[in-house]
């Protein structure tokens, strides 16, 4: 699920957009900030048992203005339960984030279409082993800018091309089975074998 929310649209939830609209434009009266919650289940996406290696949120950059300027895009942990369905710039408060970023990329124009990963391991890691809640991510530009023409558009899970809507890259590992073999094929009372047991993990 994911959602767009604006400032110049501050009590209107957006929930269903095809684009996610990123912006850090704010300057005197104009306020133009953009920005993007998204959230995804992430229990039932895993077979029991699973490790995490790696995960990484890809987003693709399917639009946005003709800057060289390279600006810096933020992944911040939700900490607080947002029904993103609803959600709007002004019920969304700054002390609903970590103000630190999960990750930071620089994100550019370019006249293709871009996906753009952001490494979000140690959180999806820390909701898998219960020590985190799942509340979801805020994307957002990292600083304010007093200059137009820095938006970026990213496709939302409401793109019609489904090979641009937003996905988890999750690497993982699964336990090996523990084995048990017998030097013979049968055991009966009074004899002996020897059991070896393989596999596993600790």
């Amino acid at each position: 699920v994911d959602a767009l929310i604006r400032e110049n649209a501050p009590n209107v939830p957006i929930p269903n957009w095809k684009k996610l609209n990123i912006d850090g434009l704010k300057y005197n009266n104009f306020k133009h900030r953009k920005m993007a919650l998204i959230r995804f289940d992430l229990i039932s996406a895993l077979p029991p048992g699973a490790v995490v290696t790696s995960a990484k949120l890809q987003l693709y950059r399917i639009n946005g203005t003709n800057i060289t300027t390279p600006r810096k895009i933020g992944v911040y942990k939700i900490n607080t339960d947002v029904d993103i369905d609803i959600a709007t710039w002004s019920s969304f408060k700054k002390s609903m984030y970590n103000s630190t970023p999960l990750d930071v990329k620089q994100v550019k124009y370019t006249a293709a279409k871009k996906p753009y990963q952001w490494d979000v391991t140690l959180n999806v890691k820390a909701i898998l082993s219960g020590a985190s809640n799942n509340y979801g991510w805020l994307i957002k530009d990292t600083k304010k800018t007093g200059q137009w023409g820095y938006n970026h558009v990213f496709a939302s899970a409401n793109h019609p091309k489904s090979d641009y809507n937003p996905v988890l890259i999750i690497k993982y590992t699964l336990p090996a089975e523990l084995g048990i073999t017998s030097s013979s094929n049968e055991i009966c009372t009074g004899e002996t074998s020897k059991l070896t047991a393989s596999g596993g993990s600790n």
